[in-house]
């Protein structure tokens, strides 16, 4: 992955946070333990998988949806979600300030 901070660099950690998710929940069921890979040399110049992640997908719960989508649909599941945020946003503001 690149140092960019653009949208694509959003959308390859949005497929690899569902890969990640994959491999967690197939080990979880598989061999009944729940082992967090910690550390790959593919993020940037090799760091520490929580922390990469922390501040782009997982403080983000809609992103888990990435774990349940198919190979095929990520990148274009990605393009869908980012309005949700928004509006959601929006909907619980006006649940706060109503006019």
């Amino acid at each position: 992955m690149s140092a960019a901070t653009d949208g694509n660099n959003t959308s390859q950690l949005f497929v690899y946070f569902g890969q990640y998710g994959r491999t967690v929940l197939r080990t979880l069921l598989t061999e009944h333990q729940l082992v967090l890979p910690q550390w790959n040399f593919s993020l940037g110049y090799g760091g520490d998988i929580l922390t990469t992640l922390h501040y782009y997908v997982i403080g983000d719960p809609l992103d888990l949806l990435s774990i349940a989508c198919p190979y095929p649909v990520r990148r274009v599941s990605l393009q869908l979600f980012v309005p949700v945020p928004a509006v959601l946003g929006r909907a619980g503001l006006r649940r706060l300030l109503p006019v």
